[in-house]
């Protein structure tokens, strides 16, 4: 297969979101990630590579139709859930799990990124970069956007973020969870904690 077709099989799998909770969500945001291309089936760095980016999309046109593209950290290696959009649709969090080495731009390593995406400003922008833990992956919102987790897949910890008018405060960090192939496991008895005390759906996975 070319690598340009691999190229756009691996952007239509970019991490993607609507709102979760809303009866008629009017945006989704895709996660863009551009310094990597699956080749024979491994994932390699691109020389040179263009800026990762979000795109914003407007569900209510018919068809659905580009409002804007910003540059932001994205991966998709990993698992997938590393964009979550407010239910308000204001704001969007984008995590940035891997980052190209720089010692070695032939290779990745891990990043600890979450953007912060104003989707009220015209036109929408970054407001806010913050670190998580190393391999920040997935990342969910409550209900009521006020509170924001984070899986790092890398450390295997969670970083907990309260949310103020748009703005992330890191709260904690949790201890060394139950790990699964280099990653936290939603399914384990911490993770369980976390959404019976926070009541969110925090990665997308049947228990």
């Amino acid at each position: 297969m070319p690598t340009q077709r691999i190229w756009s099989h691996l952007w239509l799998g970019a991490a993607f979101a609507l709102v979760p909770f809303a009866a008629h969500a009017e945006l989704a945001i895709s996660a863009n990630d551009s310094k990597a291309v699956l080749e024979n089936g491994t994932i390699v760095t691109v020389p040179n590579a263009e800026p990762d980016t979000v795109t914003i999309i407007d569900l209510s046109a018919s068809p659905p139709r580009i409002i804007a593209e910003v540059q932001a950290p994205a991966s998709v290696v990993g698992p997938p859930g590393s964009v979550a959009l407010a239910p308000d649709e204001s704001f969007a969090l984008v995590t940035g799990g891997m980052k190209l080495d720089p010692s070695d731009p032939k290779k990745m390593v891990p990043d600890d990124t979450v953007s912060v995406i104003d989707l009220k400003a015209q036109p929408p922008k970054v407001v806010q970069t913050i670190a998580a833990g190393k391999g920040a992956a997935g990342i969910s919102i409550n209900r009521v956007g006020s509170l924001a987790l984070v899986a790092n897949r890398n450390e295997g910890t969670v970083s907990v973020f309260t949310i103020t008018d748009g703005k992330l405060t890191e709260g904690a960090r949790s201890r060394s969870v139950t790990r699964s192939r280099g990653r936290a496991s939603p399914c384990s008895p911490e993770m369980a904690r976390w959404r019976s005390l926070h009541a969110m759906a925090i990665i997308r996975s049947q228990c």
